[in-house]
This record gives structure tokens, sequence and C-alpha cells, in this order.
């Protein structure tokens, strides 16, 4: 296990380190999420809710009757809204 050390600026910002940002896909305007677990603090790439979509089918307008061009709308402005 690599350990990276970053220091914290006065407004309370830090650098990712070149390999965890590659690691994680990490993208500039991603979203990077935090939880603290038994003691440790998890680090990881936050997904946008119309990522869940991706493979979703063909079925989609019988199921929410909505078609899957208007659900992806949906989501992509939930996405955005949330930013």
């Amino acid at each position: 296990m690599r350990k990276y050390i970053t220091k914290i600026s006065s407004k309370g910002q830090i650098t990712i380190p070149k390999e965890i940002r590659e690691y994680l896909k990490a993208k500039p305007g991603d979203k990077i999420e935090f939880e603290i677990k038994d003691g440790d603090v998890i680090i990881r790439l936050s997904q946008k809710p119309s990522d869940s979509m991706l493979g979703l089918g063909l079925n989609v307008k019988e199921k929410l009757k909505l078609s899957a061009a208007d659900l992806l709308h949906k989501m992509r402005k939930e996405d955005f809204e949330e930013e």
C-alpha cells in the first residue's frame, strides 16, 4: 500500500495526488465523496444519478411509462441541479 501526503490550504482545500486521480479516473469537474467508516476516511468518485441508467434496456417505456430519452433527460436535469 502506498501512502500519499498532501497539505491543507488556508481555505481547507487539498490537491489529490495524480496517481489517486488516475486510479479513480477523476476528471476536472467530477465530484468526490468522503466517508468516515471505522475510524478511516474513504475517498471515492461520486456517481451521477444518470450513471445508474447505463444499460437500462428496451423495457423502460413499459416499466416507467416514459421513453428512455425522456428518462435520460430527467436524470441529466437532476445531475445539473446537484451541481
